[in-house]
């Protein structure tokens, strides 16, 4: 008898175990306001730069804000499209910023 009751409680262990790995991921909260900084000069280049304003990235376990910076231009890029959170059905994603 002891032989079933240890099988059935490591089914029952296992059955435990595998729906604990396929709870769905919350999505993380809102995107809190932006914080206010100063845009400091640009940098002296003979490359075009564009300030990329801080922005709060997801690390998975809360947002963390990230600091503006200059962004020189890439390539044959002639447009710079700023970051931002978009709200989407499975929660906010990042569209990051870059020249396109």
């Amino acid at each position: 008898m002891h032989h079933r009751s240890s099988r059935w409680l490591t089914a029952a262990f296992a059955v435990a175990l595998l729906t604990a790995c396929t709870q769905p991921v919350s999505p993380p909260p809102p995107v809190p306001p932006p914080q206010a900084e100063s845009i400091p000069l640009p940098p002296i280049s003979p490359v075009e730069q564009v300030f990329r304003p801080g922005y709060w990235n997801w690390d998975g376990a809360g947002y963390r804000w990230v600091p503006g910076a200059y962004q020189p231009r890439t390539g044959q890029s002639i447009m710079w499209r700023q970051g931002y959170w978009l709200q989407t059905a499975n929660g906010w994603a990042w569209q990051p910023a870059g020249w396109m």
